[in-house]
């Protein structure tokens, strides 16, 4: 489709008398700022136009010029010429600026005129947050840049375009002009030449003679062959001694060369007499500059196609007209589009992605190798990204699928880069990039279940949800933010598990749910570990553990565990507790930690064991390290420990007890003979 436009005195444009009226602003449509009157002139028509709806010939205004329409809301422009020709544009303006400060900027420089003032060579930066365009189709859009065209290029012009951060528009037109200067001389002669072959004489009192012909009174025309050269003398008719004879030499008939740059832009240079210069010619105005080449050039996203009329000027004398055809196509291929399986940024496992262009253009893909990381706490824009951009571009389908493939052990990180290229235009490189995290699962109750898929950007809400992913895999790792509700019964953990909280996270076990670990490792972190349902509690453990390793920091454990209780319950396995609270309760029967053949590492901990028989640690054929902590049972009888078979090393603790039954025969600690403790520097309460 031809795209024409006005010409601010060098490129002019031929239509009938009565061709379409065309109008370059307003156009139709819902825009945030105000909008320009703009109508091409350049037919030289008289113009009319009304902004109230009535008839422009009868009630409105003549156009001389662009003009801001300084209104909003709802707005009709009526334009006609003479009595026949008539347009109605209708469109709407709100006044807004965009949000984003890089946005907010560029709109303040047209926002209040409806024009944007370019120069050639100069650059226009569009924000990366914008979408551009020079057209009004949709597809036609494409991302911020900085854009710019040759430095070189002569045309002025007034160019329409459309931003938009895809929510709001914003049109106006940019005003393009040359960088560079010609030359304004022009040379008087006593004679016209019109379009390179006829010369007309114009002084009566002058003789002329063409070449070798004999002198001639300026009588009539001549036509000449303009493919050799010429020369024309003339003299004074009164003739007096010393008269002089003055001469012109027109050249041969010069070739006009059109020249394409590596840029893309057009270049017209003249082959042929060194005296040639040339300028684009609007109309009969001989204040032109002229130039030995003029160049053509327009913005990437656009296309110019047009008919231009060059002026010839050889010695600064007027020659003729060159007619030339412009036509630059820097439309852009439309911007390849990227969708995924993902949800977000962060992915559960391996991610299926299609990338298509639309139209005939070619699409070219590269996908960068998986960096492995160490964990999934980056976002899209972190520091350790920035370098990653594929170049091993190769052509595929202009609709593809591909799948990026994850790693069961750690999380990896992908970007995938994409153009489209047209002929010799290509578009901008579009980016699609993921973490794909398969071995971490996150969870926050006030999350949305329904697009849950356990990954950080959307987490799962239970525990339930992810169970049936979790007890597939070797090793993962649980981030917990909120409420984390585990299922009712037995849970098993096969697996190598690490959790941890994030802002006061609770793990929250209902009724008669208790966990298993067996020949694996479970390590929770800042976390409360809560169950207060104790009333018909079957299990009598909440953490059972057998043949696997168990660590507990930072952490805050509530366990109400009906008539027999005992946080831990632990067999062949290593357990470790730092820098945690507990408080277990039950109503016969209560330990913190009951284990048979175990290791137990206990350190700067505060333990509360509440029963009528409660003891904080029950250990048989293991080998304990208790210190600097503090524990204390309240019931009938307790214990801080009883050792059977068992080794133990507590040192630097407070032992303290609120016993009914105690009448001082009770130790703090017991040990059989086949155990060996231990007891340094320990403070003892109410025993």
């Amino acid at each position: 489709m031809k795209k024409i436009f006005a010409i601010l005195f060098l490129l002019v444009f031929s239509f009938c008398l009565y061709a379409e009226i065309k109008v370059l602003s307003p156009v139709s449509g819902n825009w945030a700022n105000k909008q320009m009157l703009f109508i091409d002139t350049s037919d030289g028509g008289d113009y009319f136009y009304s902004l109230n709806g009535e008839d422009p010939e009868i009630a409105g205004f003549a156009y001389d010029g662009p003009v801001l329409i300084d209104m909003t809301g709802n707005i009709t422009v009526k334009i006609s010429r003479g009595f026949e020709e008539k347009t109605e544009i209708n469109f709407s303006v709100k006044p807004a600026y965009p949000e984003e400060d890089d946005q907010r900027s560029f709109v303040y420089t047209f926002f209040d005129t409806g024009i944007l003032n370019y120069f050639a060579g100069s650059e226009i930066s569009i924000p990366q947050s914008f979408r551009y365009s020079f057209e009004e189709q949709p597809e036609s859009f494409n991302p911020g840049k900085r854009i710019s065209y040759s430095e070189k290029c002569s045309l002025s012009r007034f160019l329409p375009c459309t931003v938009t951060d895809g929510k709001l528009f914003w049109h106006f037109i940019i005003r393009a002009n040359p960088k560079s200067t010609g030359s304004f001389s022009r040379r008087d002669l006593p004679f016209r030449i019109k379009n390179w072959n006829l010369i007309e004489f114009e002084d009566d009192n002058l003789l002329f003679r063409v070449d070798k012909e004999f002198w001639t009174l300026p009588s009539e025309s001549r036509v000449l062959d303009r493919s050799e050269s010429h020369v024309i003398y003339w003299q004074s008719l009164d003739y007096s001694i010393g008269n002089p004879i003055e001469f012109y030499e027109l050249p041969p008939l010069p070739e006009l060369k059109k020249i394409t740059n590596s840029d893309g832009s057009l270049s017209f240079v003249l082959d042929g007499d060194d005296s040639y210069t040339m300028t684009i010619s609007s109309g009969d105005s001989p204040f032109y500059e002229l130039y030995t080449e003029l160049c053509a050039d327009t913005f990437p996203g656009d296309f110019l196609e047009s008919s231009i009329n060059i002026a010839v000027y050889s010695d600064s004398v007027y020659q003729g007209i060159l007619h030339e055809e412009i036509e630059i196509d820097k439309r852009l291929p439309s911007f390849p589009v990227f969708t995924s399986s993902a949800l977000g940024f962060h992915a559960r496992g391996s991610v299926s992605v299609n990338v298509k262009t639309t139209g005939e253009s070619s699409l070219y893909l590269a996908v960068s190798d998986p960096l492995i990381l160490e964990n999934s706490d980056y976002s899209a824009d972190s520091e350790i990204f920035k370098n990653i951009n594929p170049e091993n571009f190769s052509k595929v389908d202009r609709n593809t699928d591909f799948i990026l493939q994850s790693n069961m052990d750690k999380p990896v990180y992908y970007k995938v880069r994409a153009y489209s290229e047209s002929g010799t235009n290509r578009s901008d490189i579009s980016e699609y990039a993921v973490i794909i995290d398969s071995y971490s699962f996150f969870f926050d109750d006030k999350a949305d279940p329904f697009i849950a898929d356990g990954s950080k950007d959307h987490p799962f809400t239970t525990f339930q949800q992810a169970y049936p992913l979790m007890k597939n895999l070797r090793s993962i790792n649980i981030f917990v933010k909120g409420n984390l509700l585990m299922p009712e019964g037995k849970t098993e953990i096969g697996f190598n598990c690490d959790i941890k909280g994030i802002d006061n996270a609770v793990i929250q076990f209902p009724e008669n749910s208790y966990l298993i670990l067996r020949s694996s490792t479970l390590q929770i972190s800042d976390c409360r570990l809560i169950n207060d349902s104790a009333k018909s509690r079957s299990a009598s453990s909440l953490l059972k553990i057998e043949n696997s390793v168990f660590a507990l920091n930072n952490c805050e454990v509530y366990f109400a565990g009906g008539r027999n209780a005992a946080f831990v319950d632990g067999q062949n396995s290593v357990i470790m507790l730092t820098d945690s609270a507990a408080t277990v309760t039950a109503q016969v029967y209560a330990s913190f930690l009951s284990a048979i053949n175990s290791r137990i590492t206990n350190k700067n901990c505060r333990v509360a064991v509440v029963a009528d028989t409660a003891i904080c640690f029950s250990l048989r054929d293991s080998k304990a390290d208790i210190g600097n902590s503090s524990f204390r049972v309240t019931g009938s009888l307790g214990r801080i420990a009883e050792f059977f078979n068992s080794d133990g090393n507590l040192q630097n603790n407070t032992f303290s007890a609120d016993l009914k039954r105690s009448s001082g025969a009770v130790k703090p600690l017991y040990y059989d003979e086949q155990s060996k403790v231990t007891d340094k520097n320990n403070r003892v309460q109410g025993f």
